[in-house]
């Protein structure tokens, strides 16, 4: 699975944030409330960062409530 963040040249989401918290994991997300837009646009508008590393999960990870994804990150930065 490789999915691309999101943003581009053109503009974005953020300025003003609001907290939010997850029902189960009660993980805290900050989410942009405001879209943000260059006062020039560039045609095409570009793309968000491309991951050059492709992390498939199995159902069975989800289902077991593993993270290859998360796992993955752990490791690299233990690494590095």
């Amino acid at each position: 699975m490789v999915e691309e963040t999101g943003g581009a040249y053109n503009g974005c989401v953020a300025g003003l944030y609001k907290i939010y918290q997850l029902p189960e994991t009660k993980l805290k997300i900050r989410m942009g409330l405001m879209q943000i837009e260059a006062p020039f646009k560039q045609n095409p508008d570009g793309f968000g960062i491309k991951p050059n590393v492709e992390i498939t999960p199995t159902i069975s990870d989800r289902l077991s409530g593993k993270d290859p994804e998360l796992e993955w990150i752990l490791s690299d930065i233990s690494k590095n």
